[in-house]
Parts: structure tokens; sequence; C-alpha cells
């Protein structure tokens, strides 16, 4: 009877010290206060309004690194990854499902504003063309072609925006409603992550990772705003050569 009773006691009291550290735990996040103990995930999911200077910088630099280990597109925008025949590898999630509630990242804003050289060779990327066409617009305003490109350093992925490599204006007649940064070689990584920025807003509103030579992150509904392009990769830092392309131009009148 002793041994029963002890075990009992034993039960009891371990339960007890369970519910405590739940309840610290609860406690803890109804207060908003940041423990050791935390995960990641569970400071990411703290209430941002109440939170003080501090735990707020806490929150963001936990739901950045939740954020930037998916790929996504904000609402408004669609996004793919293309090959180099013009085969949908895979569609973006956007971010109101990943990530309810939370606010899209901001973006870095470079000292110095960054430039890529502008082209004016026809397209060399003719196969892309085979994504879907408005049959109210000639094939040759949905063509893809390219308006610039240039070498830039992959620096090894973080949890927050690398600067952006080119910044410019996405006129519908010259570069068209749809913008794609085509990788087109790589010398020491062995893939590349692409994001885009709406730089009068200053946040990243889309992010596409794991893209390999030959593939291409496509953005749509981009026509007619400030977009910034910022590249990065998982692999091994080294330099790529990026070409920019646009798409699906409206006709220019005078």
């Amino acid at each position: 009877m002793k041994r029963i009773i002890a075990i009992v006691l034993a039960c009891i009291m371990a339960s007890s010290l369970i519910c405590i550290g739940v309840s610290a735990t609860a406690a803890n996040k109804a207060e908003n206060k940041i423990t050791e103990q935390m995960t990641t995930e569970e400071i990411a999911h703290l209430d941002l309004a109440s939170a003080d200077k501090e735990t707020k910088e806490a929150i963001l630099a936990a739901r950045n690194e939740i954020i930037f280990s998916h790929e996504w597109v904000a609402d408004g925008y669609s996004m793919e990854v293309v090959d180099s025949e013009g085969n949908v590898k895979r569609t973006i999630p956007k971010f109101s499902e990943l990530f309810p509630g939370w606010d899209l990242p901001k973006a870095t804003k470079n000292s110095t504003p960054t430039t890529l050289p502008m082209k004016t060779e026809k397209s060399t990327y003719d196969l892309l063309s085979k994504r879907d066409t408005t049959k109210n617009q000639s094939s040759d305003l949905n063509e893809w072609l390219p308006f610039a490109g240039g070498d830039v350093y992959l620096h090894e992925a973080t949890n927050e925006n690398a600067d952006n490599f080119h910044e410019f204006y996405t006129d519908l007649s010259t570069i068209g409603r749809s913008v794609g940064t085509y990788v087109t070689q790589l010398t020491s990584s062995e893939t590349c992550n692409i994001g885009y920025s709406d730089l009068l807003t200053d946040e990243s509103i889309g992010f596409a990772e794991n893209l390999s030579l030959g593939d291409m992150a496509v953005i749509n509904n981009v026509g007619d705003m400030y977009l910034g392009v910022r590249a990065s990769t998982y692999s091994n830092p080294g330099w790529a050569y990026f070409d920019l392309l646009g798409a699906y131009r409206l006709p220019y009148i005078k």
C-alpha cells in the first residue's frame, strides 16, 4: 500500500510541475515576455502591437527567420519559377496564406542606387515566350525581351533582405507587366535566391529560392512601378550573371 501511495504522490508532483511549466509559458506569452525556453515559432506569434521596442525587434527577427525559409509572393502579384523552355516548374504561394496577419518584411534601402548595364539587343531567350499570351495583343508585345544584365556577387542568405542589385521603373511600353530574372551563369553557387521589392513602400513583395542555372523567377502585375531585385544563395558564395527581361507590354501611344 505504501508503495502505491508513493507512486501516486510522485505522479501528482510530476503533473504539477508540468502544469507549472505550461502555465509559466502561457503567462509569458500572454504578457509578451520572451524567455530562453521559447522557440522561434513561439516568439514570432507574440502580439506585435502591444510589444515594447526590444520585444518588437525580437518578434520581427523571428518572423523574418520563418518568412525567409519559404517562397512567397505578396497579394496583388503572382510569381512562378520557369525553366529555359518556358515550362512552369512551380507557382509561388501567397504570403497571406502562409503568414496570415503578418506584415510584409521591409526591404533593405541601398545607400547608393544600383543599376545594371542596359541592354538593347533582341532577346536570345525566345523559348521563354511559350508562356500564355493574351489574344488581343501581338506576340511581339508578349515576347520576353532583355532590358538589363550584369554580374552580381551572391552573398550567403540571411534572415534579412539582401541589397538590391538593380532598381528601375517598369515602364509599361518598354518593359511590361511581367519581369523575369534569368539565371544565366553561376560560378561557385549551385543555386540562388531571387527577391523583388516595391521601392516606394520599401516592402519586399516576392521571394523565390533555390533557382538553378537556366531558371527564371517571374513576377507578374508589376507594370508602372519602381521595382528592386536582389539575390543571395544557400550554397557557396560567388559571382553570378543575371539577365532581366520584361514581357506583356502595352502598345506605345504617342
